[in-house]
Order: C-alpha cells, then sequence, then structure tokens
C-alpha cells in the first residue's frame, strides 16, 4: 500500500519535470530543424540556389555513404523527391531552392521501414511546393 501511494505521489513531479524539459529541448533549437531536419525557414534563409549546396553547408553527413559495407561497397545515400525515387546524392544538384519546402534525413533502419530494401543507407526526403508532404 505504502509504495503505491508512493508511485502516484511521484508520477505527477515525474510528468512535470519530463514536458518542462522538452519544451527546453525545442526553444533551444531555435530555426533550426535538427540534425535530421531542413526546415522551410532554413530554405528560406539560404544563400545557396541548390539543394545539393544547402545540406553540404547544413548536414554535410547527410552526404556520406554509410550503411554495412557489402561486395560492391558501402551502401549510397538515395534521394526521394515527394514520394518519388530520383538517384544518388547527385540529384539535389539539380533541384533548385525555390522549389523545396522542407528536407528530411532517415537512417537506414527508418528508411528500409518507409521504401523498402536497397535504401539502407538512408534517404534524404525533399518535399517541393509541387508535391506538399509526404
Amino acid at each position: 500500500m505504502y509504495i503505491s501511494r508512493l508511485g502516484v505521489l511521484l508520477l505527477p513531479a515525474m510528468l512535470v519535470t519530463t514536458s518542462c524539459a522538452t519544451s527546453t529541448q525545442s526553444a533551444s533549437q531555435g530555426r533550426s530543424g535538427g540534425r535530421y531536419l531542413i526546415t522551410a525557414e532554413e530554405v528560406a534563409a539560404a544563400a545557396e540556389r541548390n539543394a545539393f549546396d544547402l545540406v553540404q553547408r547544413l548536414r554535410p553527413n547527410w552526404l556520406r555513404p554509410r550503411g554495412t559495407e557489402t561486395a560492391q561497397g558501402t551502401v549510397p545515400v538515395v534521394v526521394y523527391v515527394d514520394g518519388m525515387r530520383r538517384g544518388g546524392v547527385d540529384a539535389l544538384s539539380s533541384l533548385r531552392l525555390d522549389e523545396v519546402t522542407e528536407m528530411r534525413f532517415l537512417d537506414g533502419p527508418d528508411a528500409t521501414l518507409r521504401y523498402g530494401i536497397n535504401v539502407g543507407g538512408g534517404v534524404i526526403e525533399v518535399v517541393t511546393r509541387r508535391g506538399g508532404p509526404s
């Protein structure tokens, strides 16, 4: 009986502490979308002309091949634009920033869950003004 009463008393305190930490973390990110997102605000403020140059400046680690080594080498990062596969990271060079709304990186496991096999190196998802949210 004593333990359950203690738990009831501690639960509200834990919830308050957790919610404060979450709001502080969100506020500290400011205009940045974090390490897995390039926001519309970041795109609008960019001086670069194409998506590749912006990713190279803001999130260069997105461009690096990753994943497990295979007989053919490291698994490359794949680019999807508005839900359609466009190829490797070089496909970003053909996307003008005035067309881009936001970009998101999915690591290998998340990319595989969403897009199936052959994307174990990760995916850069690009949402354009024409395509809307994916």
